[in-house]
C-alpha cells in the first residue's frame, strides 16, 4: 500500500535481530557528540536544510538510515527553537521511513507525535497526510479495512482544500482496501481514479506506478481474467526491480506464487518463493541498521 502506501503486508521486527551493543554505543556517542558541536547555531534556516535533505531521501529503502539521521537531528534543533512546525515534520519523516521497511509500532508512535504537533502548529495539510499514514498503519497491526478506509476518507476529505496536496495515495490505499474486502468493482474505480491523479502529478511516483500495476493484477486476479493479470504482475515488478523496491517485489512475488500454486503451477510458484526468501536476506540487513537508529533516538530521549 501507498507505503500500504510506501504503501507492505508483513511485519518485519527489527528488534528481532542482535546488535553488537557496544558498537552501538560508541557510534551513538560520536554522533551525539557532533550533534552538541552543531547546535551552538540552530536556526530555523538549518532545520529547513536538515529537513530538505531527509525528505530527499524519504521512502528510498537503500538510505533510510540517512533520512532517520536528519530526522533525529531536526527533532533535537527543534526542541531547542520550541518550533512545533518541526517537531511535526520531523516526526513524520521518522514515521513514513518507519513505514516502509514494515516497523508499524515506531511509524504509529511517531505519526501520532507529528499529529499532535501538527494541530498545535494549525498544519492542516500535513494533518491530511498524516490520516493517510495512520490508516496505513490501522489496517496493518489491526487489519480493520474499515477503519483505515475511514482515515484514508478523512486525508482526501482534509486535504481537498489545498492545492498542495496530493491526493492519488489516499486514492490508491482505499483502491487497495477494497479490494482486500473483495469489493471489486469499487476497487477498481479507484483505480481508474489513481491513474488520472497520477498522469497530473509533475514528479514522477515510481512507488504509486509500481502499486497500480500490481493492484490492477489484483484487481483481474479477483475478477477471474487470468489471460490479463500476468502483464500487470510482470509490469509491476520490472518497476520494482528496476528501482529496488524490495518490499514491494516481495509482496508481489508472494501473491504471484500464490496464484501459480492455485493454478496448479507449482514450478512457477515455487520459483517466485525462492525470490521471496532472497528478498528477506537483504531486508534484514536493512533491518539492523535501522535498529542502530532506534538506539540513537533512544540515547536522545533519554
Amino acid at each position: 500500500m501507498n507505503i500500504k502506501q510506501y504503501n507492505t503486508c508483513f511485519l518485519l521486527r527489527a528488534h528481532s535481530y542482535k546488535i553488537n551493543i557496544t558498537l552501538c554505543f560508541i557510534m551513538f556517542f560520536s554522533f551525539f557528540v557532533q550533534a552538541q558541536k552543531s547546535k551552538k547555531n540552530v536556526t530555523n534556516d538549518s532545520l529547513e536544510v536538515l529537513m530538505n535533505k531527509s525528505l530527499s531521501l524519504l521512502f528510498d529503502e537503500n538510505k533510510i538510515k540517512q533520512s532517520l539521521e536528519y530526522a533525529i537531528n531536526m527533532v533535537d534543533y527543534a526542541d531547542e527553537l520550541d518550533s512545533d512546525y518541526y517537531k511535526s515534520k520531523a516526526y513524520y519523516i521518522m514515521a513514513a521511513n518507519y513505514e516502509s521497511i514494515a516497523d508499524y509500532q515506531s511509524a504509529e508512535k511517531n505519526y501520532k507525535e507529528s499529529l499532535k504537533y501538527a494541530k498545535r502548529n494549525g498544519d492542516s495539510l500535513l494533518t491530511a497526510y498524516i490520516y493517510n499514514g495512520l490508516g496505513n498503519i490501522s489496517v496493518y497491526l489491526t487489519e480493520n479495512k474499515n477503519t483505515g478506509i475511514n482515515y484514508y476518507n478523512k486525508s482526501l476529505e482534509l486535504g481537498s482544500k489545498f492545492e498542495k496536496y496530493n491526493q492519488h495515495p489516499a486514492t490508491i490505499n482505499l483502491a487497495w482496501s477494497y479490494l482486500d474486502l473483495n469489493e471489486f468493482d469499487k476497487a477498481y474505480l479507484y483505480l481508474e481514479k489513481s491513474e488520472s491523479l497520477l498522469s497530473k502529478v509533475k514528479r514522477e511516483d515510481i512507488n504509486a506506478n509500481c502499486e497500480i500495476q500490481f493492484l490492477k493484477a489484483r484487481y483481474f486476479l479477483g475478477k477471474k481474467k487470468i489471460d490479463k493479470v500476468y502483464g500487470h504482475f510482470g509490469e509491476a515488478l520490472k518497476i520494482a526491480e528496476t528501482n529496488q523496491l524490495n518490499r514491494l517485489s516481495k509482496t508481489i512475488y508472494e501473491t504471484r506464487a500464490k496464484m501459480y500454486d492455485s493454478l496448479g503451477d507449482y514450478r512457477k510458484a515455487y520459483k517466485d518463493i525462492l525470490a521471496v526468501q532472497k528478498l528477506n536476506l537483504e531486508m534484514k540487513a536493512d533491518l539492523i541498521e535501522v535498529t542502530r537508529m532506534n538506539f540513537i533516538i533512544d540515547g536522545y530521549k533519554k
